[in-house]
């Protein structure tokens, strides 16, 4: 197994060193890309909360 961001760069680099390898993300990126969205989420619903 080989953690990583989600960056597409990566996927060459495991085939070639590590061909049997499973690539994941990474807890860190995932709980960050989901904080940024649910942060987007907020500020709409907030934003459209006011805008009344």
């Amino acid at each position: 197994v080989v953690t990583g961001d989600g960056a597409r760069w990566i996927d060459p680099c495991v085939a070639e060193r590590c061909p049997n390898a499973e690539r994941v993300l990474d807890g860190f990126h995932i709980v960050s890309w989901m904080t940024d969205a649910l942060d987007k989420v907020r500020m709409c619903l907030f934003n459209r909360k006011w805008a009344v």
